[in-house]
């Protein structure tokens, strides 16, 4: 999957470096979106490895992990789909937590992706909450 995911990231680069500024704005536009999503989508497989990766291993946490941050970096991958839906995302302040990040992230990805998907017709309106029970934190929308 890496090599493929490479080639398109390396294209939409080449493409953006020999025609930005040569074609109208929309393009330029269009172009970068594609060059971002391209490398939104090598991070997103990166992030998936050490996924696999850490689930095989010791459940150990290096760091904090500032879930507020995590969820500014998914809402960069559902820009597109958000803006498309005319979607509303909001949250609570969430919590720092001790997890591997990638975890926090693929929770927050799952939430917001179906969130976005198993909808009405009408604009999805997404709250992303947090909530303490018994000295555990519960996510959720």
């Amino acid at each position: 999957m890496r090599e493929p995911i490479r080639i398109v990231t390396i294209y939409s680069q080449l493409f953006e470096k020999k025609y930005k500024g040569s074609l109208d704005e929309q393009a330029d536009g269009f172009i970068q979106h594609t060059v971002e999503a391209a490398q939104r989508l090598e991070a997103l497989l990166d992030d998936l490895l050490a996924y696999t990766q850490t689930a095989e291993g010791p459940q150990t946490v290096d760091s904090p992990v500032d879930a507020n941050a995590c969820l500014a970096n998914t809402l960069t991958v559902f820009e597109s789909a958000i803006a498309q839906s005319g979607a509303a995302v909001t949250s609570d302040s969430l919590p720092v937590l001790r997890v591997n990040e990638v975890h926090i992230q693929q929770l927050l990805q799952n939430l917001i992706g179906n969130g976005l998907k198993y909808r009405s017709e009408a604009p999805p309106r997404i709250h992303i909450s947090a909530e303490k029970d018994c000295g555990m934190w519960k996510l959720g929308l």
